[in-house]
């Protein structure tokens, strides 16, 4: 039961004893000396009414009011108190204004001015922290001056040794700019020049495994760097590859894709038939249930599949329905048995009189790379998903989910010829392509959030967490995270730096490296962040009628003077010989 029900329970109590007592010594008078019924029946009622007003005082009811509109000035607000009308704040970000209240965010603002209907913001916009107090209200969003700088920047997520990574950003008011990426050692790693639309790409090689601090410099059209963000990104060794290759016979195709997995750092275990009886093997190629699950990627030709024995091609569908990729080259004609098993897959193969000599696709008009050669075939599958095509756009490899698992179907017969021809980049490109679309995917870390540049006293948050997740700073210093349950992210919690350099968040058996910037760097793409999130949220909230009524709570002072007048009356009526029986010896 709440307080107001516990309340209103004491004065019905109080109110019905009252007027017990009441009734009980009015009859235990004699009959002559009883008071006017009037009498009797004010002082049943006045209680009774007093009680009431009582209640309604220490809990009146909800009243009708027009909904007000709240002024919020946020960073770099330049509208001063009196240049708006209604109630004015600052939130801690915003610049001093004379006549204008601080508040130390938005949701204490509106716990002290209750009956708000909607929120017209001033300056840069909403940050993290105040964002959600604002749901449910309209929303009006008058920003601050564009910044002025480096505005966007997206950078490739996942790095392994070796590999080319992005980096890609937009600069803002700033004409005829070039950007330049220094390694940590201050050497040229990379430069551009801005499009019309002030956008830039830079491309580096990445290093070994490791935690790296590149530095990005904004250049003016004079050469002078006008500002430097560190660009941090880790390098981490991928998850060993583990293939099984199975083949109807030597080829060229599978001595080209054993050197090219072991430039990729996979594990390839094979098997090739050399004649009846007669097969080549190397480590384990048994296709049992326990040897598939160790694979992540199994690869057979045509001639391979048709030699499986049957308790083989079952083991093998039961292990993609766990998660296992499947690949079949198509380097022959399929018997008819082949395209059954592959139908029950979703691919329809078929022959097909098309033109076997194909091209890549380049960037260069001029060709370099060999012609290849294609299984003159046509595959109709549902929910397909292409690897690669040729220059045309035909699909020489497509892909479809099984299960857990997926299965891929390649027709390009001869990709060898690119790394004989001197081009092993294009036909690693290609592999590494069907490895990424069919191979089985290895669980990874969930990626930290990434709204944004992190810096000290900023807060940022962590979900995904286990128990007794904790954050270590450069330092060495340990913060115990605090975790709080989500819907849709498991556990989160928030942490608020310190330091700026790399820390590393323990949560449980992983470790994950993030860096937190000084708190000089990248004023303008944090602004231009919090501009966009604040325009997303006004353009969700809409505007909010000028006529709108809404529910505020009742006011104590009205019912507080009528109860006091009240009981001021029952208090003079007890105490007065009103509407009392004159004595027979007065009234003679």
């Amino acid at each position: 039961m709440t307080i107001a029900g516990i309340c209103a329970l004491l004065l019905l109590l109080g109110a019905l004893l009252t007027g017990m007592r009441r009734v009980v010594a009015v009859r235990r008078m004699d009959a002559g000396m009883r008071p006017m019924p009037w009498r009797t029946a004010a002082l049943l009622v006045l209680p009774a009414l007093s009680a009431v007003l009582l209640y309604f005082t220490l809990f009146p009811p909800d009243r009708r009011a027009p909904a007000g509109q709240l002024t919020v000035l946020t960073a770099n607000a330049k509208s001063t108190g009196d240049a708006v009308k209604g109630p004015v704040v600052a939130l801690p970000e915003a610049p001093a204004v004379s006549g204008v209240a601080k508040a130390p965010d938005l949701a204490t603002a509106l716990r002290q001015r209750p009956g708000l209907q909607s929120l017209r913001i001033i300056g840069d916009g909403l940050t993290a922290r105040d964002r959600e107090a604002a749901a449910g209200l309209s929303l009006g969003f008058e920003p601050a001056d564009a910044p002025v700088g480096l505005v966007d920047l997206w950078q490739t997520p996942v790095i392994t040794p070796g590999a080319l990574w992005s980096l890609r950003g937009r600069i803002q008011g700033v004409p005829k700019a070039a950007v330049r990426l220094l390694d940590p050692a201050g050497k040229l790693a990379a430069q551009a020049k801005l499009d019309a639309e002030g956008q830039f790409t830079l491309n580096a090689e990445a290093r070994g495994p490791g935690l790296y601090e590149y530095r990005l410099q904004v250049i003016d059209a004079g050469g002078k760097p006008i500002e430097i963000l560190t660009v941090p990104f880790i390098v981490r060794e991928p998850t060993p590859l583990r293939i099984l290759s199975l083949s109807g016979g030597p080829n060229a195709e599978v001595k080209i894709l054993r050197r090219w997995a072991v430039d990729a750092g996979a594990r390839l275990e094979s098997r090739i038939t050399l004649g009846p009886g007669m097969v080549f093997q190397t480590g384990q190629a048994a296709l049992t249930p326990a040897g598939l699950r160790e694979n992540d990627w199994l690869i057979l030709d045509e001639r391979a599949w048709e030699g499986l024995s049957g308790a083989e091609k079952r083991n093998v569908r039961e292990a993609i329905a766990g998660g296992l990729g499947l690949l079949l080259r198509v380097t022959g004609p399929l018997s008819a048995k082949t395209s059954a098993d592959f139908a029950q897959f979703g691919f329809r193969i078929r022959d097909a009189a098309i033109v076997q000599s194909i091209r890549l696709p380049e960037d260069s008009d001029k060709p370099k790379w060999p012609g290849l050669n294609r299984r003159p075939i046509s595959v109709q599958v549902a929910s397909a998903q292409t690897v690669f095509a040729d220059s045309n756009g035909q699909p020489l490899a497509v892909w479809r989910p099984v299960g857990q698992g997926r299965v891929g179907v390649v027709w390009l017969t001869d990709s060898y010829r690119l790394s004989l021809s001197g081009f092993p980049e294009v036909y690693a490109r290609l592999w590494s392509a069907l490895a990424k679309a069919v191979a089985r995917p290895h669980a990874v870390d969930h990626p930290l959030s990434d709204e944004g540049l992190r810096h000290p006293d900023q807060r940022t948050v962590f979900c995904r967490l286990q128990t007794g997740a904790q954050v270590t700073a450069p330092g060495g210093k340990k913060t115990d995270l605090v975790a709080m349950p989500s819907t849709m992210q498991g556990q989160c919690a928030g942490f608020w730096p310190t330091v700026s350099g790399w820390h590393r968040l323990e949560n449980g058996p992983s470790q994950q490296a993030f860096y937190v910037h000084p708190a000089n760097q990248g004023q303008a793409l944090d602004r231009q962040g919090v501009q966009q999130a604040t325009r997303k949220l006004a353009a969700s909230a809409g505007k909010a009628p000028d006529d709108r009524q809404i529910s505020v709570p009742g006011r104590h002072w009205p019912y507080f003077l009528a109860w006091l007048a009240l009981t001021c009356l029952l208090w003079l009526l007890e105490r007065s010989r009103w509407g009392f029986r004159r004595p027979r010896s007065e009234a003679a």
